[in-house]
């Protein structure tokens, strides 16, 4: 008795003296479990049965039991975090909720389809202290990918263990459930299943909550502030945890926090609460980086020489960006105010429009010149413009001179060519919708502005071929041009262009503006929202119409994009691991496996074909897998010919299967068409899930021969099988995949054999290979076309059939010409029905929703031997 000794509590700390006798004892954590917070109770009521069982007894139970005991002195209490927090997660948990008719709609995944909250409702009902430890793997998984969060959970709970052991060495004074815990083992598999349930929780949070939490983002990815400068593992994490929840608490209690470490905001991050935030930072910056490949033209040649200032949307705009190009290419090219310009496009009324003038950079005059408002204009350096106001101009002789010699044409051929090639007015018309009113307007605003407006009427100037240049003397009065010649060098030639005279090298602007610099410009303009997109992307889809793929690793990487998102329409709350970015899409094992392409499909603002060169791959099953497989992870790209067989593949917060596991075996599914729902199969890896090789089907006992009956079919179709419902299982067969890498501690994906297995009211009847259903041929399986000569039902004959009203009766199916399974409107059973059918050997023959009795007779008439029809 005196071995046992006593324990006494602390009053100060309210720790437990504990004699070394009493710190053997073991403590069993599955068998405790208190009551969750109010807050709380929506999360369990939107998990299914096997998953709320599994939180309160299962291992997550027991894992999220022994980090709250482990970590229980060192978590400060956070009441007002946790009911905020409850509140949030009920939320959360309840937008995506399911009910049991919705449910049943999923078929094999009822059980595992909807939020998986299986760590946090395991959380809720360990205590307080174990809902903070969750709350601290949603940290962890915010930051780090999955392996790396794992090893910095392991980590941790090694030293708090040593923490707690070497305390108690010192003082014989612990907790009891902390020293327990402390001599508890922590599998790192279960740490890993740990994770990955709140990994998953934390994706379906931030889809249900996605508006607030992109905006948070946008905010905290621009401060530059670390988490901390601890370089300690457990240090780090331990300050980042307990910071951010003594700070989140704070604020949930109304008391404003300054930010001047990153904990709080990994905090905002990953909890999904959303305070009023200021934030003051210095400025933004971009990166890019090179992923799709090096393109034969850099975007189909719209970076080459600026082609995309066609797509800024507005005229002035366009002028401003020239300018900026012109100041770079003048003091690079050592050109002065008169050897370069700038032509644009201004539109008239209706389709017309007319070659419009401005200078590139301020220009002085050296001679008097008369200005739009009769004002001189001698000496002032600024910008010019010269704007048409309606009336007629000519074409100067030596342009005529130099198309005839272009051209090899006369004259009067050139100046009657000219009229009818150009979209603006030609020599001699007056345009009478151009008003005073609308010159003197436009003339205003840039004169408020510091330009000096000209006519461009006043001027004699060539201009109508854009091959040929522009001639223009004394271009903005100056007179010690060496040529009046100007040819284009930047922009896009036949609407807002750049033009040097003619005996400037025009290959140096590849170096002053090379394809680079190019992409940098435009992709600033198309964040200052001043691109068109819909014209940018109908000018790609223009440029991609007659290139071919082969050869160009910026196309294939394009038509990957393409295919991808071609299989991702299918998911419209699905996101992507942004990692996918630096990868090299065009070298992906699922492209090498692409046979063909898709016909062309809606883009953009109305139907259209899509260029061959984008048009998506036509993948298989297993190249659609491995192409979800590379975009959920951001970097796996796996071998196709791993995933043989595979009818769906696990990964975070989503289920993605064949279409064919949860549609009417009627209905014909295209090969690749992949079809994903919210949900998890408790695996803290990509699970790719595979059939058993040889399923298993119930044999009839002598004592259920006499429960077998087979009737003669009266004409009705009925559904006799509404108890039958699908399940998920997992046999112990599992083994890693090659992902490429090697070194890492975890499995990252692996081929899972999977029981999809078919209960008739509880009682098993067998495991299904729906896969058969596409690979058998058409001697086994054919589909009896609906009926389209609308033939009368009630014409007082019957073909010959037994009908089959049981399982049973399937297994040991009549031996007649015509069995026919009546499952009408259940496509569960149904589908169940094919493919034990198929196992079984039967032919079979599967009929449309709505059957017609003579085709019917006529389709099986043509059969050999008997045949099962699933109806």
């Amino acid at each position: 008795m005196a071995s046992i000794n006593k324990s006494i509590p602390s009053i100060a700390n309210g720790s437990l003296e504990i004699a070394p006798a009493l710190a053997n004892l073991n403590f069993d954590f599955a068998l405790w479990k208190v009551a969750a917070p109010k807050e709380f109770e929506g999360v369990g009521l939107a998990l299914s049965t096997s998953r709320r069982e599994e939180a309160e007894g299962g291992m997550l139970h027991t894992i999220a039991r022994k980090l709250g005991a482990l970590f229980k002195s060192r978590v400060p209490a956070t009441p007002g975090l946790t009911k905020a927090y409850g509140t949030r997660a009920s939320e959360v948990a309840q937008a995506l909720s399911l009910d049991d008719r919705g449910r049943k709609r999923y078929g094999v995944f009822a059980d595992r389809a909807g939020p998986d909250a299986t760590s946090l409702w395991a959380a809720a009902t360990s205590g307080t202290t174990a809902i903070s430890v969750h709350l601290l793997a949603c940290l962890l998984a915010r930051i780090w990918d999955a392996p790396e969060a794992i090893s910095i959970w392991v980590e941790v709970v090694k030293r708090r263990k040593e923490e707690v052991n070497a305390q108690f060495d010192e003082t014989d004074i612990a907790h009891m459930a902390t020293l327990s815990a402390a001599r508890q083992d922590f599998p790192r598999a279960q740490i890993a299943e740990w994770d990955d349930s709140a990994r998953a929780w934390l994706r379906i949070a931030d889809k249900v909550k996605d508006k607030q939490q992109k905006q948070l983002m946008l905010i905290l990815d621009n401060v530059e502030v670390p988490v901390n400068g601890n370089t300690d593992t457990y240090d780090s994490v331990m300050n980042a945890w307990t910071n951010s929840l003594v700070q989140m608490e704070a604020l949930v209690q109304g008391i404003s926090q300054q930010a001047r470490t990153g904990e709080i905001l990994l905090g905002l991050s990953s909890w999904h609460l959303y305070p009023d935030l200021t934030v003051v930072t210095t400025s933004m910056t971009h990166t890019s980086s090179n992923i799709l490949g090096t393109p034969s033209e850099p975007l189909f040649g719209m970076l080459n020489k600026g082609r995309f200032v066609r797509m800024i949307t507005n005229e002035e705009d366009k002028i401003v960006f020239l300018r900026k190009i012109g100041k770079a290419i003048a003091e690079q090219m050592r050109l002065d105010s008169s050897q370069i310009l700038i032509r644009y496009k201004h539109r008239l009324s209706g389709s017309r429009s007319v070659y419009e003038y401005a200078t590139a950079v301020p220009l002085t005059n050296a001679s008097r010149k008369r200005k739009a408002d009769n004002s001189n204009a001698d000496g002032v350096r600024s910008y010019h413009r010269w704007l048409y106001s309606g009336a007629s101009y000519g074409i100067p002789l030596e342009y005529v001179e130099k198309c005839c010699t272009r051209f090899s044409k006369s004259e009067e051929e050139v100046l009657s060519a000219i009229k009818p090639h150009v979209s603006y007015l030609a020599i001699s018309e007056v345009d009478m919708t151009v008003s005073d009113e609308d010159f003197e307007r436009r003339r205003v605003l840039l004169d408020t502005a510091g330009e000096s407006v000209f006519k461009r009427e006043d001027q004699l100037i060539g201009d109508n071929y854009s091959d040929v240049g522009i001639y223009w003397r004394n271009f903005g009065g100056s007179t010690h041009c060496s040529t009046p010649w100007y040819r284009f060098i930047y922009g896009a030639i036949d609407d807002a262009a750049l033009f040097v005279t003619q005996e400037q090298n025009n290959e140096f602007i590849d170096v002053v503006m090379p394809a680079e610099t190019n992409a940098t410009k435009m992709y600033l303009l198309f964040e200052t929202g001043k691109m068109d997109t819909l014209e940018t992307a109908r000018e790609l889809e223009g440029c991609a119409c007659h290139r071919e793929v082969d050869g160009d690793a910026h196309l294939r990487s394009l038509k990957a994009i393409s295919t991808a998102a071609k299989i991702y329409s299918h998911f419209p709350n699905a996101s992507v691991d942004v990692r996918i970015l630096q990868q090299r899409l065009y070298n992906a094992r699922w492209i090498g496996e692409g046979i063909g392409s898709r016909e062309g499909y809606t883009v953009w603002d109305k139907p259209r074909q899509t260029p061959k060169a984008l048009q998506p791959y036509a993948l298989g099953n297993r190249q659609a897998f491995a192409c979800l497989a590379m975009f959920e992870s951001g970097q796996y790209d796996i071998d196709p010919n791993q995933l043989a067989d595979v009818m769906a593949m696990c990964s975070g917060d989503s289920i993605y299967f064949r279409a064919a596991l949860l549609a009417d075996p009627y209905e014909f599914i295209e090969r690749g068409d992949i079809r994903g729902i919210i949900g998890n199969i408790g695996r803290p890896v990509i699970a790719f899930l595979v059939p058993p090789k040889a399923p298993l089907v119930k044999e009839a006992s002598l004592d259920e021969w006499p429960l077998i009956e087979h009737h003669n079919f009266d004409g009705s179709f009925l559904d006799n099988f509404q108890n039958t419902s699908l399940h998920l299982s997992f046999t112990t067969a599992e083994r890693p995949l090659n992902i490429g890498s090697l070194g890492g501690q975890d499995k990252v994906a692996c081929i899972l054999e999977t029981l999809m297995s078919v209960y008739d009211g509880g009682r098993w009847i067998g495991d299904l290979n729906i896969s058969n259903l596409d690979s058998v041929s058409t001697t086994k399986l054919s589909r009896m076309p609906r009926c389209t000569a609308e033939h009368p039902q009630a014409f007082g004959w019957r073909p010959k059939i037994t009908c089959i009203d049981s399982w049973l009766g399937l297994i040991n199916a009549p031996e007649e010409k015509v069995s026919l399974l009546r499952a009408h409107g259940n496509w569960q059973a149904r589908l169940a029905a094919s493919s034990i059918s198929l196992a079984l050997g039967h032919d079979m023959v599967i009929l449309p929703d709505e059957v017609c009795l003579q085709c019917l007779h006529r389709f099986v008439s043509t059969r050999f031997g008997n045949v099962v029809a699933i109806g």
